[in-house]
C-alpha cells in the first residue's frame, strides 16, 4: 500500500486541503494536476487516488463519488457512449451521450486554427471535469449526456483520442469510440497559411460521397489551376495548393478565390499569394 495512516484516508476522501470537507476548492486543485503522470515535475501522488502513478479520468471518478452517494443508471446496464457533430449558432456542437451511464469521459483534439472551446452545457450539480490545452480538450462529468460548444468556421478537424465510461459502482471502462468526428454538412475551412508564399493547404470536410470540384480563380474570374475534379469519399480531405498555375508556371502575387463545388454546395475563400 503506498500511503498509510490519516493520510491515507484523506486521499481517498479527496480531501486534498484537509479542512474535513470534499468540496469545489479541493475540486480545483484536482484538475490543477489533472493528465500528470509519474516522474513529471506537476505530477503530485496525493492526486493520484487509484496509485498508478497517473491523474486520469479513474482518479476523477472516484473523486466526485464523494460527492454522490446515489445512483441515477441502471443496474445490470452495459454503459454504451455515442459522439456526434452538429451546426450550433457559433460554431461547431459536439453531443455527447452515455446510454446506462453514471458518468463519462473523453479527451478531444481539434485545430485550433478552426475552432475555439467555448463552454460544456451539462445538467449535473457536481463537478465537471475541463482541461485544456491549445488543440486538446479533457472532459468529465457525472450524467448521462453533455454538449461541447465550440466557435469557428467548419472545415477543420475533430478527434476523439480516448473515451472512457463509468458505471454506478463508479468502474472506468473504454467506451470504444476513437478516430474522426464527421461534421454533418458540407464545409470548407479556411486556407492555410494566409497569407502565404510557396504553399497553402485547404481542408473540407464531406457528410457524404460527393462529386467535388476544388478550383482556384483569379480575380477576373479565369482559372488558375483545378485541385479537385472528382468523386470522394465522406470525412475530412485537404488539398494543396502550390502557387503555380495548371501548367505549373508560378503565378504573380495578389488575391486568389478557391471555389469549391459538392452537389448544391458552394464556398468560396480568399487566398493572398506575397512573393
Amino acid at each position: 500500500e503506498r500511503y498509510s495512516g490519516i493520510h491515507r484516508e484523506m486521499i481517498l476522501s479527496g480531501d486534498f486541503d484537509g479542512n474535513g470537507v470534499v468540496d469545489f476548492k479541493d475540486f480545483s486543485l484536482f484538475v490543477a494536476h489533472f493528465g500528470t503522470s509519474h516522474g513529471e515535475p506537476d505530477f503530485d501522488p496525493l492526486f493520484d487516488l487509484t496509485g498508478d502513478g497517473r491523474v486520469d479520468f479513474e482518479d476523477f471518478f472516484k473523486f466526485v463519488a464523494q460527492f454522490d452517494k446515489g445512483g441515477s443508471a441502471k443496474a445490470g446496464t452495459r454503459p454504451k457512449l455515442s459522439a456526434e457533430v452538429r451546426y450550433g449558432d457559433l460554431g461547431p456542437v459536439v453531443e455527447v451521450r452515455a446510454e446506462g451511464a453514471e458518468g463519462f469521459g473523453l479527451v478531444l483534439n481539434y485545430d485550433p486554427e478552426a475552432y475555439e472551446f467555448l463552454r460544456a452545457d451539462v445538467s449535473s450539480r457536481l463537478p465537471v471535469l475541463k482541461k485544456e490545452t491549445r488543440g486538446k480538450l479533457a472532459f468529465a462529468c457525472v450524467g448521462d449526456k453533455a454538449k461541447l460548444v465550440f466557435r469557428g468556421e467548419f472545415g477543420g478537424a475533430m478527434e476523439v483520442e480516448e473515451a472512457v465510461v463509468v458505471d454506478r459502482a463508479y468502474r472506468v471502462s473504454d467506451a470504444g469510440v476513437k478516430g474522426t468526428l464527421i461534421v454533418p454538412e458540407f464545409a470548407l475551412g479556411r486556407n492555410f497559411p494566409n497569407p502565404f508564399n510557396s504553399s497553402t493547404a485547404v481542408v473540407y470536410t464531406l457528410p457524404e460521397a460527393a462529386h467535388v470540384k476544388l478550383v482556384v480563380y483569379d480575380l477576373l474570374g479565369r482559372v488558375v489551376k483545378v485541385l479537385v475534379n472528382g468523386v470522394q469519399d465522406a470525412g475530412r480531405h485537404r488539398a494543396v495548393w502550390d502557387g503555380r498555375d495548371g501548367s505549373g508556371r508560378p503565378v504573380a502575387s495578389g488575391l486568389y478565390l478557391i471555389r469549391m463545388e459538392a452537389g448544391t454546395f458552394r464556398k468560396v475563400r480568399e487566398a493572398v499569394l506575397v512573393r
